[in-house]
């Protein structure tokens, strides 16, 4: 069995997407655009190719949603509190979708 933390190409990603990506907000379009759709995208591209590499792994999400938390505190406010369950939705569906792309292909 490998470490969950085998691949940390795939964290550094995430991390820059949690930590730098919300800096670039200047004013609320930007914030929209960069928080529900280019930080959403990052998110779920990584866990597609976690799940390509490593399979469906229940610590994967949890993991994110760890790494995400202290930006709510940093970039949003009380009200952000959601987005910790949608970031564990989507690492958690990406990894599944990533895993199941892997069965299917292995199966050719």
């Amino acid at each position: 069995m490998h470490a969950t933390w085998s691949d940390p190409w795939l964290y550094i990603v995430v991390i820059i997407d949690f930590y730098v990506v919300p800096s670039a907000i200047q004013d609320t379009g930007s914030g929209i655009v960069l928080m529900l759709i280019v930080m959403t995208l990052v998110l779920f591209v990584t866990s597609i190719a976690y799940g390509l590499r490593r399979g469906r792994r229940y610590q994967y999400p949890i993991i994110v949603v760890l790494l995400f938390i202290p930006t709510i505190f940093i970039f949003c406010n009380a009200s952000s509190w959601f987005r910790i369950i949608s970031c564990g939705i989507i690492a958690a569906l990406g990894n599944a979708f990533g895993s199941l792309l892997t069965c299917i292909f292995r199966k050719e």
